[in-house]
């Protein structure tokens, strides 16, 4: 059963437009690395979190923890990687130095956490590992998925 969301509950922000809510202000944000143009963070000026949508996402093989920091430097590096290669594969093809000055307004912002939907939170002396491995990933191999015979290992490792 589909319950729609009650349209007074609804509030359109676009990046750089702010509204308060209760003893805070929250201000929209584009984050720098997306899977859809609609994706929006939030910066929020009472906390000092970045809510980055899923900018700063990282697979993991293993349960990553509580903390961001708890995940060993090289693992979330590739994590990030590869996050960013099979979320945003348009990366490849950006203007390395308009990616750049998009990162660069992240970290200026100097957030005391980082909140991604795909990564633990990340305490703020991380923003900047965080923004070096994204900004390392329009070099980074492209992702290429799994072929039929690869379908059918995965399938057969499943049932079997």
């Amino acid at each position: 059963l589909h319950n729609p969301l009650p349209m007074d509950r609804v509030y359109f922000l676009n990046p750089g437009e702010s509204m308060s809510v209760g003893d805070r202000t929250l201000t929209a944000v584009k984050p720098p690395s997306f899977d859809a143009p609609e994706t929006t963070g939030f910066y929020d000026d009472r906390s000092g979190g970045f809510f980055s949508s899923d900018c700063f996402g990282a697979l993991m093989p293993s349960s990553p923890g509580q903390n961001a920091a708890d995940i060993p430097e090289q693992e979330l590096k590739e994590g990030q990687t590869l996050w960013a290669t099979i979320d945003a594969p348009w990366l490849q093809q950006v203007d390395r130095g308009m990616f750049a000055a998009e990162l660069k307004k992240i970290g200026q912002m100097e957030p005391k956490v980082v909140l991604s939907s795909h990564l633990p939170p990340a305490d703020g002396c991380m923003t900047q590992r965080l923004l070096d491995t994204l900004a390392s990933a329009p070099q980074a191999q492209p992702f290429v998925g799994p072929d039929q015979e690869g379908l059918q290992a995965m399938l057969a490792q499943m049932t079997g």
